[in-house]
């Protein structure tokens, strides 16, 4: 089966429009696969604060040992691979917003095209900006924001502002790249 992407490969000039169109693909791809390790990070440590919950009531009962404890043979990995998931992530996302904008260069007559990137300007700069917290988290430490990145009900915190980064932001995402593909196939 030829993909959507393919197809308009064939016929999509310059040159490095091409490119650019195969990069925007690589970069969507990236972002799918954290969509999914996100989820998966957060069921690991869901289960690891389940054995923590439980491990607790068993020495609370009396029928534990805390010598023996999960909480001391855990360490921080699970939550360590969340926050780099989330961070490559946004990486990903603002990557597809710098590649429709070097398109939208590339291809200035495609007046769609602008009106994809234009009806999901906030979005974009919003990924934008919570990538620019985590690739310049030692600024924020030293200016003395507190929220250095959490994550609870698909909600991303930083610094007092929250990011949606579960299916909802999913599907915007997925929203973009269509819309992307939609105005190249159709100028």
């Amino acid at each position: 089966m030829i993909s959507r992407t393919s197809l308009i490969l064939t016929r999509l000039q310059p040159a490095q429009a091409r490119i650019g169109l195969i990069l925007l693909e690589i970069e969507v791809r990236k972002a799918r696969l954290q969509f999914v390790r996100i989820r998966q990070d957060v069921t690991k440590i869901e289960a690891l604060f389940r054995a923590l919950e439980n491990e607790a009531l068993s020495i609370i009962k009396g029928s534990g040992s805390p010598a023996a404890s999960i909480s001391q043979q855990k360490d921080v990995e699970p939550g360590l691979a969340l926050f780099a998931d989330v961070h490559f992530l946004l990486n990903c996302l603002d990557k597809v917003d710098i590649l429709i904008r070097m398109l939208e260069s590339l291809l200035p007559t495609n007046q769609k095209l602008m009106l994809v990137r234009a009806s999901h300007a906030n979005t974009l700069k919003e990924w934008n900006d919570f990538r620019n917290h985590l690739e310049h988290i030692d600024e924020r430490v030293r200016r003395g924001v507190s929220d250095l990145g959490n994550l609870g009900n698909d909600l991303f915190t930083f610094d007092g502002k929250a990011l949606d980064i579960g299916p909802a932001c999913q599907k915007e995402f997925g929203d973009i790249f269509s819309e992307t593909l939609t105005a190249l196939e159709n100028p």
